[in-house]
């Protein structure tokens, strides 16, 4: 799903999941790693603990797809906010250092 392989990911993929959140007015956010003005780190993504089995009691089987990360037990960050504007479809994250 690399867009400097030529493939532009469609956040749908034509699944009822993404229906779902459109109809209850949930706001996702697609990244596309490569454009300009985007960054993100996968590194800290792919290599903090995942915290799912600890949040959802039973979920663990879903630990490949679905990540779970405590911002503050992950890194020198003591939290992290997203500000969303969906009119001019933009997101930023603020992280916060620890003391």
């Amino acid at each position: 799903m690399d867009p400097a392989e030529g493939f532009e990911p469609e956040a749908s993929f034509g699944t009822h999941f993404f229906l779902d959140l459109v109809e209850a007015d949930i706001l996702y956010i697609p990244l596309y790693p490569g454009d300009e003005g985007y960054f993100l780190d996968e590194g800290f993504f792919i290599g903090a603990p995942n915290e799912l089995g600890k949040t959802l009691i039973g979920y663990e089987d879903y630990n490949e797809i679905v990540r779970v990360i405590d911002v503050s037990e992950s890194s020198q960050w003591l939290s992290a906010a997203l500000l969303v504007n969906p009119d001019n479809k933009s997101a930023e994250c603020y992280l916060v250092l620890s003391k």
